[in-house]
């Protein structure tokens, strides 16, 4: 059973994400359907521009939008036993997802194509999300 659930996007078309390592929250760009980028080109992995680590992309998701994720899955649970006759009460839909026009967007020298939005208080290295490479921004 597939349940989409409506990831917002900042006006510069960024997605909040969250690395599962320092749990520090950036931004990437989010492909869209109409993106000129297949499925097969995304990484697999991605590396957190703040502590380089690299994690699956499916676990970069925000603590918000997981718990939104399993609020929305639970809805749709229950929506189905009532509709199948079970007596059952379904709480009100958790509140929409924002995306505040926050952080910075910075470009790494490797793949410049590839900019990440940063926390504008962060002042260590910052690694570049596809390959890892640390470099800094004067």
């Amino acid at each position: 059973m597939e349940i989409p659930v409506e990831i917002p996007r900042d006006d510069g078309g960024y997605v909040r994400r969250q690395c599962s390592q320092c749990e520090r929250e950036f931004k990437l760009p989010f492909e869209s359907e109409d993106s000129p980028v297949s499925e097969e080109e995304l990484p697999l992995e991605l590396y957190c521009p703040y502590c380089g680590v690299p994690s699956p992309i499916d676990q970069l998701w925000t603590n918000a939008q997981v718990e939104t994720f399993q609020a929305v899955a639970g809805i749709q649970m229950l929506d189905d036993l009532k509709r199948r006759g079970f007596a059952v009460s379904i709480n009100p839909p958790p509140p929409p997802l924002l995306e505040p026009n926050d952080m910075n967007a910075v470009a790494s020298p490797c793949h410049e194509e590839d900019p990440v939005k940063i926390s504008e208080y962060w002042e260590g290295p910052i690694h570049c999300p596809i390959c890892g490479k640390a470099f800094t921004v004067s």
